[in-house]
């Protein structure tokens, strides 16, 4: 058992020496930081990039539509939103992009609905429409 003790004796001698080694370099490394980078001896990271911020769901839909330049169905607009880091907490993200377009379109008038779940823009010259009396009927869209 000796010998047993004097192996785990050299082993933990050993690991020693290495953890003096490490700790040298790290007071070595610390020394190199300017001291405006450390707190209390310890470097502190660098602030990160500022985040560009994600538009709003309504923002982002309606560079969507712009950028689409034609009716748009809301599935390919919710993809787009998803590609832009638009974040949406809904689990029927396709329902509350229509919801939020549909109150759009009854607020500002600058946004049409060309058929079940598809979207335009109103200025468009492509789109004459036809909106129905209705509030919630699809408006009729003749392309020019």
């Amino acid at each position: 058992m000796t010998s047993d003790r004097a192996a785990y004796d050299a082993v933990l001698r050993d690991l020693h020496a290495k953890k003096a080694e490490i700790e040298n370099a790290i007071k070595a490394l610390q020394a190199l930081i300017p001291p405006s980078l450390t707190v209390g001896g310890r470097p502190i990271r660098p602030a990160p990039e500022p985040r560009k911020e994600a538009p709003t769901i309504i923002d982002g839909a309606m560079a969507v539509l712009k950028r689409e330049d034609k009716p748009t169905h809301v599935t390919e607009i919710v993809r787009q939103l998803h590609d832009m880091g638009v974040r949406m907490g809904s689990e029927d993200k396709e329902n509350t992009v229509g919801s939020i377009l549909n109150r759009r379109r009854r607020k500002k008038g600058d946004v049409v609905r060309v058929g079940r779940g598809t979207w335009a823009l109103a200025d468009r010259p492509f789109a004459f429409v036809v909106v129905h009396e209705d509030d919630d009927a699809d408006a009729e869209v003749l392309l020019s």
